[in-house]
């Protein structure tokens, strides 16, 4: 069995509440992390999933790690574009109420970037 090293917990805050916040543990064996997003029921300010995915991603154990595994609460389509921002090579797959986002860093010494750069806008012709 393959043993467990760093857990993390990560919250982000509006107003001096906890609205997000994310479990990490990393598997020294495989160098793989493997991450839980929550997020509060209800209106959640813009922006604040998308600090919690910019922290997680700067965590040491999922910099380091060769793989990533991440449980999204399925809907949260502000995570999900932020990793599809931040993450060059993923996988998307529902499972029940989550999306399993798979991160392959090992493909790309890059695959998650630190700065993002988003396409130019077009005006329709």
């Amino acid at each position: 069995m393959a043993e467990v090293g760093k857990d993390s917990h990560i919250e982000v805050d509006h107003d001096g509440e906890a609205v997000c916040s994310a479990d990490v543990s990393l598997d020294e064996d495989t160098r793989a992390a493997r991450v839980s997003l929550h997020a509060e029921s209800g209106h959640l300010p813009t922006g604040v999933r998308e600090r919690l995915v910019d922290e997680v991603l700067e965590l040491p154990e999922v910099k380091n790690s060769d793989h990533v595994s991440m449980a999204v609460p399925r809907g949260d389509a502000e995570s999900l574009t932020r990793l599809q921002q931040r993450c060059e090579h993923l996988t998307v797959r529902p499972a029940g109420s989550t999306v399993i986002v798979e991160v392959d860093k090992q493909a790309d010494d890059d695959s998650v970037t630190s700065e993002v750069e988003l396409p130019e806008a077009h005006e329709p012709t």
